[in-house]
């Protein structure tokens, strides 16, 4: 077992999500293990100034075999199976896609700050 992926913790301005204010600053904490090119990765966010903002966990288990990537990438997708009023769905529905690039701004040789812009959509 291992550490691996982006372990990391960003800081962000606001937190939108589908196109909703699901909070002001917050902070997102990314963790994931793996094991012979099985991997599960964690995801969090939550509110920095106000208790009411969404706080939120996300798993997300992944493999990996001959350099493709399954479950988790540069590129995602997320789906709901079922009915809901949140999503506004009838049924099992494509409810994400996003494609995020990252970059890291180098400011001595042990210390960068990474950057990164997301954009996604929600098509159904």
């Amino acid at each position: 077992m291992y550490l691996c992926g982006r372990n990391s913790g960003d800081i962000v301005s606001s937190y939108i999500w589908r196109g909703q204010d699901l909070g002001s600053t917050s902070l997102q904490p990314t963790l994931g293990l793996g094991f012979r090119g099985l991997s599960l990765l964690a995801w969090g966010s939550v509110g920095l100034a106000d208790p009411a903002d969404t706080k939120e966990l996300d798993l997300t288990l992944g493999y990996t075999i001959g350099g493709l990537n399954v479950g988790f990438g540069t590129a995602t997708a997320g789906a709901v199976p079922f009915a809901t009023d949140f999503y506004g769905t009838n049924g099992l529905a494509v409810t994400h896609l996003s494609l995020q690039a990252t970059k890291s701004i180098k400011v001595t040789d042990s210390f960068s700050i990474p950057v990164f812009g997301q954009v996604t959509v929600n098509p159904c």
